[in-house]
């Protein structure tokens, strides 16, 4: 996968509201302190973001991920998930209820792999098939899988593989066929490194990025009502730069 790279000068903002403080990451060009502050204030109780990351390691979304949405969509939500982690299963749930924001052109997800060997022991098994079934089927095959395999109540059942095949319409001796492929096991590896390299230390981890390069690392999942009002912030910051944008053009006009 290509490793491009969010790293540019990070600003870091601790905000404290009241007796909660959190460090955010805000990255990119100089806009009205006030606006900043109003997202900071904002996102702190609703997403508890995670420190001791290594931005400058996390790979910018690509036509290579698997993605539910638009590459250019305004708002960017990270997964780094484990298909046999319960949590995961409880956060995928969640993520279902905001896929308003994905059909609107305003958030695109992508799902990369994690898988947390040393506790889960069909993971990256799983973690291969369900990347076969996005090789074979394309992204809408490779979500319709993660959906079966996280609706299992068994995660270990040697059947789950074939039964997921077979609900969203695949062969599943090409997806078995597809796991021992060299390509495959190196691009879940890839993927896995990615998130050691950034610090993550379980799952899920997730990255939220929005418009003025505002990028938040969270440990563990968050629910579905505290993401959407997440996304509205973020999108209201984005209707913001245009707003600037357009008043330093008109100004630079006027002067002229």
């Amino acid at each position: 996968m290509e490793n491009k790279s969010y790293a540019v000068p990070i600003v870091v903002v601790i905000a404290i509201i009241i007796i909660v403080s959190a460090v955010f990451f805000y990255q990119g060009p100089e806009i009205d302190n006030g606006q900043i502050a109003s997202v900071v204030q904002s996102l702190t109780p609703l997403l508890q973001p995670t420190e001791d990351i290594n931005l400058d390691s996390l790979r910018v979304i690509d036509k290579k991920d698997r993605l539910l949405g638009e590459i250019d969509a305004p708002v960017k939500l990270i997964i780094y998930s484990d298909l046999e982690c319960p949590a995961c299963a409880w956060f995928h749930n969640q993520v279902n209820q905001i896929t308003d924001y994905v059909k609107e052109g305003k958030l695109v997800i992508a799902f990369r792999h994690f898988p947390l060997d040393s506790i889960h022991s069909n993971a990256r098994n799983l973690a291969t098939a369900t990347e076969c079934a996005g090789k074979i089927g394309g992204d809408e095959k490779f979500w319709q899988f993660i959906d079966f395999v996280f609706a299992a109540p068994d995660k270990s059942t040697k059947n789950l593989i074939t039964d997921a095949a077979e609900a969203v319409d695949l062969d599943s001796k090409m997806i078995a066929a597809c796991q021992i492929e060299e390509e495959t096991i190196e691009e879940i590896e890839a993927e896995y490194q990615e998130a050691i390299n950034l610090g993550a230390q379980g799952t899920p981890f997730i990255v939220i990025a929005g418009p003025n390069d505002f990028v938040m690392p969270i440990f563990g999942g968050r629910e579905a009502k505290d993401l959407k009002q997440a996304i509205d912030i973020l999108l209201v910051d984005e209707q913001f730069e245009i707003e600037t944008e357009t008043e330093e053009i008109t100004a630079s006009y006027t002067a002229e």
